[in-house]
C-alpha cells in the first residue's frame, strides 16, 4: 500500500457538481431513506465507466491496498472505503448511502482485498490471526468498517472525522506510517509499525482486513523482492571488482553500479506493482551498500 494524491486525477464528469448523475441520484436515494424501514436503494452512478477510468488512472491499474495489477487481469472492484449499504460491526446502520457516488469515498480494488472469502494466510509471529478454519481465514473487507471513535456517523450531517476510521484509505493517510515490512523466513511480509510496545491500531486493523498477507499475495512480493535482490548481488560484485581496481577504473566500475542501483528505483514507481515494498528495499539496500562500500564513495 501506497500514498496515493487523489488530487492528481479531476472529479469524473458523473460524479460532480449539482447536475451531476451522482447529485440527481443522492436527492432519489435521499427521499428512499427518508422511510426508516426502505428496502435496500439500487446505487448504479459509482460503476459509470468515467469513474472506473479514472479510478484505473488514479492507481495505475492497481489495487489501492495491496498494490497487485488488476486492470489486465480482472475487473476492478469499485470499493466504497465508507460502505455504501450496511456496517458489519453497528447492526441497523444503513450504511453512508450519500457517499455511494462520491468521488473522495471510492478506491479501486481486486476482488480479494474487497471480498470476504477464505484464503491461506502467511501469519506474523508476534500478531496471529484468529478463527482459523482447515489452514484458512475468512479475510476481505466486504462491510466491514471499524472505527477507533466512540460513534459512527449516522447521518450525512454527522462528524464523520470524529469516526476516526481504524482502515487505511491511501489517499487520505500515508501507510507508511502505520505499516512496515518484513522479512520471515524468506517471504515478503507486512505488518504494523510497533509504538513502543503496543501495535499500531490503524496499520493493525488494515493488514488483518485486507488480508495483505494472504498466500498467493506474499508469493507475487516475494517473487519481486527475489528479483531485485538478485539484481543487488550482481551490483556488489561490480563493487567488490572497483575494490581492488586501480584507477581510473575502479571510479568507472563504482559508476556504474550506482546507476544500476538507481535504475531499480523504476520497479518503486508508481504504476509498479508492490512499488512501496520495492521502495522500502532499495532503500534499505542503498544504505547498506553505501555504508560497506564507503571507500569508494568518499
Amino acid at each position: 500500500m501506497r500514498w496515493v494524491d487523489r488530487t492528481s486525477v479531476p472529479v469524473p464528469a458523473s460524479l460532480d457538481g449539482p447536475t451531476s448523475a451522482a447529485a440527481r441520484e443522492r436527492s432519489r436515494a435521499a427521499i428512499h431513506f427518508r422511510n426508516a424501514n426502505a428496502e435496500a436503494f439500487t446505487f448504479r452512478v459509482y460503476k459509470y465507466q468515467d469513474v472506473a477510468d479514472a479510478l484505473n488512472t488514479l492507481f495505475h491499474g492497481k489495487c489501492a491496498y495491496c498494490e497487485s495489477s488488476i486492470k489486465a487481469v480482472q475487473p476492478t472492484d469499485i470499493e466504497h472505503f465508507r460502505p455504501k449499504g450496511r456496517i458489519a460491526e453497528c447492526p441497523g446502520h444503513p450504511g453512508y448511502w450519500w457517499l455511494a457516488a462520491s468521488w473522495d469515498n471510492l478506491l479501486a480494488s481486486c476482488i480479494d482485498c474487497n471480498r470476504r472469502r477464505y484464503h491461506e494466510v502467511q501469519q506474523l509471529g508476534h500478531d496471529p490471526l484468529d478463527d482459523e478454519v482447515e489452514g484458512r481465514f475468512y479475510i476481505g473487507k466486504a462491510d466491514l468498517f471499524p472505527i477507533l471513535g466512540a460513534t459512527y456517523a449516522a447521518t450525512e450531517h454527522d462528524d464523520h472525522d470524529a469516526e476516526d476510521a481504524a482502515l487505511i484509505d491511501p489517499t487520505r493517510r500515508n501507510p507508511n506510517v502505520h505499516l512496515m515490512w518484513l522479512q520471515e523466513q524468506g517471504l515478503s511480509l507486512i505488518g504494523p509499525r510497533v509504538l513502543g510496545e503496543v501495535l499500531d491500531p490503524y496499520g493493525r486493523h488494515t493488514y488483518r482486513v485486507f488480508g495483505l498477507n494472504r498466500q498467493g499475495l506474499v508469493e507475487s512480493r516475494t517473487a519481486r523482492l527475489l528479483e531485485i535482490r538478485a539484481q543487488v548481488v550482481f551490483i556488489e560484485k561490480i563493487l567488490n571488482r572497483a575494490l581492488v581496481m586501480p584507477e581510473p577504473f575502479a571510479s568507472e566500475q563504482k559508476d556504474e553500479a550506482f546507476e544500476q542501483l538507481e535504475s531499480l528505483y523504476d520497479y518503486a514507481a508508481p504504476d509498479q506493482p508492490f512499488s512501496a515494498m520495492v521502495r522500502d528495499l532499495l532503500d534499505g539496500e542503498t544504505d547498506r551498500l553505501m555504508a560497506e562500500y564507503q571507500t569508494l564513495v568518499t
